[in-house]
């Protein structure tokens, strides 16, 4: 159960890093700030979610032997 709560969060983690993402990149947030942090800002909390979403898929299928056609009972 508390498998599945965390699994849930870290997408809804995922889905609102980006939303923050775009936020940012409309309302020019960080115009201030040069050119190559500004996109560390931005892209930093998107990449990173999805970094780490990749990897536990990954472990997934290396120790437990499912992928995500599997786990989507599909």
């Amino acid at each position: 159960m508390l498998d599945a709560i965390l699994r849930l969060t870290r997408r809804g983690g995922a889905l609102l890093a980006s939303e923050m993402a775009l936020i940012d990149i409309f309302t020019g947030a960080h115009a201030g700030v040069p050119a190559l942090v500004r996109y560390v800002f931005i892209l930093g909390a998107p990449v990173s979610i999805t970094a780490v979403c990749l990897w536990e898929l990954r472990r997934l299928r290396i120790h437990y032997g499912r992928d995500l056609r599997g786990l989507l009972m599909r």
